[in-house]
């Protein structure tokens, strides 16, 4: 376990690090009470065979809810940066539960960040106006309490980029 966070603290600035030329493939507008949203909705053109490593850049991180999970089958990274370190007990249970299913998940805190997205590397990268936290709280014995297709949203925009790679950098990728 100690070389997982080894490998993982060494390099889980990859990404960060990177020079990114994206473009908008879609925008979403989603209407105050409006459902349909989903996080596999949403995040549906990201999560492919590709996907390795997801960075969650989610200053207001809140309640659990709001974690990131997909069922993209070589994910083996997950770095959420994050200015709440009061969920520091409970994003720790989860890193013991990610670890049994050899995904790692580094915790970073910061008190001076703002804004949200949420970067896949294979290309995919997500802006959401409210972050995750875009679901209203149902009531008991609703739909919307178990299936978030029913949960009705807040009023935000979500945008979906894309990195635009060269030919010849794709190309050679395939190789």
């Amino acid at each position: 376990m100690g070389v997982l966070f080894a490998e993982a603290e060494a390099s889980d600035d990859l990404i960060g690090q990177r020079q990114f030329d994206l473009k908008l493939v879609k925008e979403l507008r989603i209407n105050d009470g409006d459902t349909g949203f989903s996080y596999n909705k949403i995040f549906v053109d990201g999560i492919d065979d590709q996907l390795e490593t997801v960075v969650v850049d989610e200053p207001y991180m809140r309640v659990h809810e709001q974690m990131l999970v997909t069922r993209a089958k070589n994910l083996r990274r997950i770095v959420l940066c994050t200015q709440n370190d009061c969920l520091q007990e409970k994003l720790n249970q989860l890193r013991n539960d990610l670890i049994t299913r050899h995904i790692v998940l580094t915790i970073k805190c910061s008190n001076s960040m703002h804004d949200r997205e949420i970067r896949f590397d294979n290309g995919w990268t997500y802006r959401i106006g409210r972050g995750l936290n875009y679901f209203k709280r149902e009531r008991h014995f609703t739909l919307g309490m178990t299936d978030y297709e029913f949960k009705k949203c807040f009023e935000t925009v979500v945008c979906i980029l894309r990195e635009m790679r060269p030919k010849s950098r794709i190309e050679s990728n395939e190789s």
